[in-house]
C-alpha cells in the first residue's frame, strides 16, 4: 500500500493523521476537501513564496508568518496590501517593481525587513512603521528619496555628499540631482 502526501491548503506543510483526521503540523488546520483552493498564494510552512494573483488589493492570509524573497516581485498592478499582526519578517526584494503601490503599513509584529524590499516602487511615498528599520530597506521607493532629500543624503544609496559644493555622493559617486 502506498501513501500520498497531502499538503495543507493554508500553509503548504505536510498533513498528518491525528485521531483519524488530517491535521497540519504547522498551522493546525484540519483538512477539508475543497475543489477550488485559493491558488493566488503559494505558501509553504508559513512562508509566502509567491503571489500569482491579479488583484489590486491583497489581504495576506492569516497562515503567513514570513513574506518571502521576491514574493510580490513585478506585481505592477498591486495598489494596496493588508498585513495581519502575526507577520514576523519581510524578506529581500519582496515588493520589487510594484509600481502602483503608493502606501503601506508595516505591522508592529514585524521584527526584520530585508534589503531592497521596495526596490523600483517609484510611487510608494508613504510607509508607516512602528519600529526603526535600516533605511536601505526602503531604497528604490519614493519614500526613501523624500527622506534622503530631507536629510540631505544621496537618494540612491543614502551616502553623504562630498566635495566643496557637496554635489557628489561619497558612497556611490552619483551626482546630487535635487
Amino acid at each position: 500500500m502506498s501513501f500520498t502526501e497531502i499538503k495543507c491548503k493554508n500553509c503548504g506543510a505536510i498533513l498528518t493523521v491525528v485521531n483519524d483526521r488530517l491535521i497540519c503540523n504547522f498551522c493546525g488546520t484540519r483538512y477539508i476537501h475543497n475543489n477550488q483552493p485559493n491558488t493566488d498564494f503559494q505558501i509553504r510552512a508559513g512562508v509566502l513564496e509567491k503571489y500569482t494573483g491579479a488583484n489590486v488589493n491583497v489581504i495576506i492570509p492569516k497562515t503567513v508568518i514570513y513574506i518571502g524573497q521576491k514574493s510580490f516581485k513585478n506585481c505592477i498592478g498591486l495598489k494596496n496590501i493588508s498585513f495581519h499582526e502575526q507577520i514576523i519578517s519581510i524578506e529581500d526584494n519582496a515588493f520589487e517593481n510594484c509600481k502602483s503601490l503608493t502606501a503601506i503599513t508595516i505591522p508592529k509584529s514585524v521584527r526584520t525587513i530585508g534589503k531592497n524590499v521596495f526596490l523600483n516602487c517609484e510611487n510608494l511615498s508613504k510607509i508607516t512603521t512602528y519600529k526603526n528599520y535600516d533605511m536601505n530597506t526602503f531604497i528604490g521607493s519614493k519614500y526613501f528619496k523624500e527622506i534622503q532629500k530631507k536629510n540631505n543624503r544621496c537618494q540612491y544609496c543614502g551616502g553623504e555628499f562630498m566635495g566643496i559644493f557637496k554635489k557628489a555622493c561619497q558612497k556611490c559617486g552619483k551626482w546630487k540631482d535635487y
